[in-house]
């Protein structure tokens, strides 16, 4: 407990410590129906002629409609021969530019020869420059040759500008080879400051054609961790022109553990073979640290193309062993295009076993060019031929164009099968940009069929080549719900690329509710691509509580990129328990290893409290590897108590496999104690496929008290 001990004090500052931000929301009413679209039209704008595509909204009656929470009624789309889209227009109901919810009318963009974006810039519907939603008016790329030399953000005067990106000028720096050396981050005066990663300046070096190191510094020359990437620098040593080892360092210049899984790892080579025969996995002392699957060396043979065809894994003793899911070698056999046609899984004595999630010990594939499958099909551990849960032996693809169009359940002769959903074969329709429109269920007669997923065809409208509706029909025509107990979901996206929200809307264009309860769900992320909030509305645009018992979440990070605090809020905005008795968790981590040592449990007004387990909060006790080898539950002084279950904490015992062997429950002097019907620790027995069977409930004494066969409740 001396790591308890030295952090006590520690952790009371930054429980007690927490900001808590009340969100400000924005509700709104639809108002509207769907967006009709006219693409791919051509025009002559100037002496020129261009792809044109426009959209609008139109209500139920077919009516164009202004979209007052938008701002706008219809959009107009310009590009060039590439094509690019080269202007973005919005406009209002009588066909004058309007400035929408984003703050601005229009969008243009200017593009080079070799399709690479010149700049970006936004004005008002008077085509006055305006700032856009990323906090400036125009962004603008400048090229060496062609690598990106910077990207300068610019005011409505011209001037230098920070955007919400928090940097007015991102710079980087080449060598000979054209290898980027730097990165680095300025302020509208060109002064150093620290970009959305958390750091100033990224510095790489290269071995030749490889990247030998990447470090980052703050404004000061300070190595930093970058937020994103989880550590502060990165070093690969090479001997004879192989990569040997790959380094990880935190913010302090050590070795830290990335991911918590590994400092640094080593690779072995065989005579003079490029590829490693073995990679092993070390801690910031050296030891061989264990990853999440139970392994801490993984072995590989090779094809005479360089092709990894055997992968086998290794302890920390340097001795065959089994991942958590009891594989200890996978054989692969490739086809001429370089794809997996064959795949296997065997135990640890050498034996094909079934992959326990997948269902299977090989599947064989038929490969007819690259990336494109004829068949799939399935065997078990004597080499039959075997059927999935499914009730099918493989699956049939059908091509064209390089396009799959169908895939279909098989049988052993490779006849159509029907699979527990009801349905045999998938089709898929794309349009001219090879977008997936559509796709159709069939049943093995070829049939159109309401398949298990409750519709026959779904109907997939893009914008900008992400999805932006999907749509449910029934076999004869009429809409009909989806998965989501609607006719209808739209999908809007940020700037990431990543969905930002999902919305509802049933067989009339209106908005309605999900199976789960709520009309939209929306969610936020930060510069760096982290959700930082989800929250779920209601057709009026109200808060409401969704399928995970909360109405909104909000999730905070620390500078390595980790979670540092989740809270949930109800429907009034405010912090609130998601259906148990805690609204917030915060994380705590070891400040050199940056592997979590703790989690605490807050109410809606900050104040520490007790989860439905019965404590405050929980110490993660680990080995010199950062194994967890014991918890310790504490109170609201964070000091270590017994719940009302009648134990203080368990200590864990791991096999030579990594996996747990046996829970030890312990009291407040960290002994073993007796709880429920007078054991004080459970032992495991594991099957072949690392799967537990038996569990042995033993006393003080060691004497077992009750066994139980686990396999039963399967």
């Amino acid at each position: 407990m001396r790591a308890k001990e030295k952090t006590e004090a520690k952790t009371r500052r930054c429980c007690y410590a927490m900001l808590w931000i009340i969100l400000v929301l924005v509700t709104f009413n639809t108002g509207y129906a769907e967006v009709s679209s006219n693409l791919h039209r051509q025009e002559t704008v100037g002496k020129k002629s261009r792809r044109v595509e426009e959209a609008w909204w139109e209500n139920d009656e077919g009516t164009r409609v202004f979209a007052e929470d938008l701002g706008w009624a219809s959009v107009r789309y310009e590009y060039n021969k590439k094509p690019r889209c080269i202007r973005e227009s919005y406009y209002d109901l009588d066909g004058n530019l309007c400035v929408i919810r984003d703050g601005y009318a229009v969008v243009q963009q200017k593009w080079d020869g070799n399709g690479r974006l010149l700049w970006r810039a936004y004005f008002d519907e008077k085509e006055n420059p305006v700032i856009g939603p990323e906090g400036y008016h125009k962004r603008e790329n400048k090229y060496d040759h062609l690598k990106l030399d910077s990207t300068i953000n610019y005011g409505t005067d011209g001037e230098l500008l920070r955007s919400d990106s928090l940097w007015a000028v991102l710079q980087y720096t080449y060598n000979s080879k054209r290898q980027c050396l730097k990165a680095e981050y300025f302020n509208a005066d060109r002064l150093p400051m620290n970009g959305p990663g958390g750091f100033a300046v990224m510095e790489r070096a290269y071995v030749k054609t490889e990247m030998s190191s990447e470090y980052f510094y703050d404004e000061k020359g300070n190595m930093v961790y970058n937020s994103a990437r989880g550590y502060a620098g990165y070093l690969q040593t090479y001997e004879d022109n192989r990569l040997a080892r790959v380094e990880y360092f935190g913010a302090d210049g050590k070795l830290m553990m990335y991911k918590g899984r590994y400092a640094y790892i080593e690779n072995e080579y065989e005579k003079s073979r490029k590829n490693p025969a073995r990679v092993h996995y070390f801690d910031q002392e050296g030891n061989p640290a264990i990853q999440p699957g139970g392994w801490a060396s993984v072995g590989y043979t090779y094809d005479a193309k360089g092709r990894a065809d055997t992968v086998t894994y290794y302890n920390e003793s340097d001795e065959r062993t089994t991942t958590s899911e009891g594989i200890s070698k996978i054989q692969r056999t490739y086809a001429k295009t370089g794809d997996i046609s064959r795949e296997a899984y065997y135990d640890i004595d050498d034996r094909l076993m079934l992959h326990p999630e997948k269902g299977y010990a090989i599947v064989t594939r038929r490969i007819q060019s690259k990336g494109i499958y004829r068949y799939e099909e399935y065997f078990d551990e004597e080499k039959n031929p075997m059927n999935l849960q499914g009730g099918y032996h493989g699956i049939s693809y059908k091509w064209k164009k390089g396009r799959k169009i169908s895939e279909t359940f098989i049988d052993f002769d490779r006849k159509p099968v029907n699979g527990i959903d009801g349905y045999a074969t998938v089709m898929y329709e794309y349009d001219e940009d090879g977008n997936n429109i559509a796709r159709e269920y069939l049943n093995a007669e070829g049939e159109p069929v309401d398949g298990g997923k409750g519709y026959y065809r779904c109907e997939i409208t893009y914008y900008h080549e992400k999805p932006r509706s999907y749509q449910y029909y029934g076999v004869d025509g009429t809409a009909t719900n989806g998965p989501e107990g609607v006719h209808e979901l739209q999908y809007k996206y940020d700037e990431h690329s990543a969905v930002a929200e999902i919305s509802c809307f049933g067989n009339e264009g209106e908005a309605v509710l999900c199976k789960n309860g709520w009309h939209r769900y929306a969610q936020r992320r930060d510069d760096a691509g982290r959700v930082v909030e989800k929250s779920y509305f209601d057709t009026e645009g109200y808060l409401v509580v969704g399928q995970d018992g909360w109405a909104g979440q909000t999730t905070a990070y620390n500078d390595r990129g980790k979670v540092l605090m989740r809270s949930t809020y109800g429907i009034d905005g405010n912090p609130a328990p998601a259906g148990d008795t805690y609204a917030t968790v915060f994380y705590q981590y070891n400040e050199e290893t940056g592997i979590l040592e703790a989690v605490f449990y807050f109410d809606g007004q900050g104040q520490s409290v007790r989860c439905e387990n019965g404590y405050n909060g929980v110490w993660y006790l680990r080995n010199d590897q950062g194994t967890v080898i014991g918890e310790r539950y504490v109170d609201e002084n964070t000091e270590i108590m017994m719940i009302e279950k009648g134990y203080a904490g368990t200590d864990y015992e791991y096999n030579e496999e990594g996996r747990v062997a046996k829970i030890t429950y312990v009291n407040l002097a960290g002994q073993p104690v007796e709880i429920g019907i007078g054991y004080c620790a459970v032992e495991m027995d594991y099957d072949e496929n690392g799967k537990v069977v038996m569990q042995h409930f033993m006393n003080l004494r060691g004497e077992e008290v009750y066994a139980r066969d686990v396999t039963e409740n399967r």
